[in-house]
Formats: C-alpha cells, structure tokens, sequence
C-alpha cells in the first residue's frame, strides 16, 4: 500500500574516510533543535522516534529527554559506546547539569560529546555494548540502542513515527552502490507509520554536480520504484 510522508532534504559536509563499520563521529553538524523542533520533526513526547546512523547519541538523547521513545541505530562498533557514555553521563548528572547538557547538546553545533565524558575516548569505545536493561538502570527506560545496518533494520512494519537521517547516504553511495541505495530507503519507508516524517540530510561535498535537489529527486524516484509516495519539501 501507498503511504505518503514527509521530508526535509538539506546540504552539508561531513569529513570522515572510515570505513561504516569502524566509522566514530563525536558530533553533530547541526544542532538537535535544528532536527528535533518544531522546524525540523518536532519530535514530542509519546512519538516513536528513529536516530538512524546516529554517531554520537545527541539527538537520542535529546528526544528521550523530550519524553519520546528513542531508537538509536548505527553500524559502526565504535558509536554505540559512545552513545552508551553520553546517557551514562546525562543520568549521573546533577539537575543543573542535566538541563545544561541537554540545552548544549541542543543548540550547539560541532559540540564534541565526549568533552563531558571523565573516561578517555580509548577506554570508552573499548566498552562492549551494554543490553537494554542498562538504559533502564540509568533512567533511561525510554532508549533502545542497536547495532544495525541501515539496509536491514531489525525493526516492525510501520512501527516509527519520526526518522532523521544525518549524511548516511553519502557513506551508501561510496561504499554500497545503487543497491544499498535502495535497500536503506527502502527500509526507511518500511518502517515509518503512514504519515510518519523523515528528516534527511546528505553530504555531497565529495560529489561534484550534485546538489539536495537532485538527492531529493533520487529519493523520490527509489521510493516510486519501491511503490511508495513520498512528499519532500
């Protein structure tokens, strides 16, 4: 069956030459208000929100604070400790600083999360992933993390409300190829609720003649082929 969903598209830059799987990101090029409010997905409490290849965790943890049901996705090994450590630290946090990490992580672009961490960055990705039962011990009830790859989600049918997607497809198109391509979109629409939002940014920096709207039109031509309707804007 169709669905119809929503879409923000964007330009930007990111400068990593990892592999996805040994991939580590500290920080996010835009800030969570950016993604998370009321211009970008206008994440709120009770939706179920997907930070698909979410790198350090800010926006996980942003949106969890907002009362959202927060999935955290990223392939790479070296991530999901870190994710782990930031709401680790949030919950060990006083109040006071609760609330200033949470508006930090918010409005600040470039921030390097692992500035709030008192473990070095070696001793933190050498950590195993922890089970879900860790987020709950920490306060944190509301937060899957997963170790994933974007074109096999081990998520249900229709099952998120909201997704935002940070320069993951400049990663598909260097290293996947047009099937990874539509395998991760496809995904993506897979298991966003009719009428659910995603908010897409790509890099094509390393891409020369491409521009968001021709990524915009990529998108919209794959999910056609995959049967889909999607509206960007």
């Amino acid at each position: 069956a169709d669905k119809r969903q929503d879409g923000a598209v964007l330009s930007g830059k990111t400068d990593n030459s990892r592999e996805m799987s040994d991939q580590i990101r500290l920080s996010r090029t835009i800030p969570a208000n950016v993604v998370l409010g009321e211009t970008g997905l206008d994440v709120k409490q009770g939706d179920v929100y997907l930070d698909l290849a979410g790198g350090p965790g800010s926006y996980t943890a942003v949106a969890a604070a907002k009362g959202a049901q927060a999935i955290y996705i990223d392939k790479s090994r070296l991530n999901v400790p870190i994710v782990q450590e930031l709401l680790r630290t949030i919950a060990n946090a006083s109040p006071e600083d609760k609330a200033a990490i949470l508006n930090t992580l918010s409005t600040t672009n470039n921030f390097d999360v692992t500035s709030l961490f008192d473990r070095s960055l070696t001793d933190v990705a050498a950590e195993e992933p922890a089970d879900q039962r860790f987020f709950s011990d920490i306060g944190f009830e509301n937060v899957r993390v997963i170790s994933d790859d974007a074109a096999k989600l081990s998520l249900s049918d229709n099952s998120v409300d909201k997704i935002s997607v940070i320069d993951l497809f400049r990663w598909i198109d260097e290293q996947g190829g047009e099937e990874k391509l539509k395998g991760s979109i496809g995904e993506m629409l897979r298991v966003t609720k009719p009428s659910g939002q995603m908010y897409v940014r790509h890099d094509m920096v390393s891409q020369p003649g491409r521009d968001a709207d021709a990524f915009t039109n990529e998108f919209i031509r794959v999910a056609q082929e995959l049967g889909t309707e999607i509206e960007a804007r």
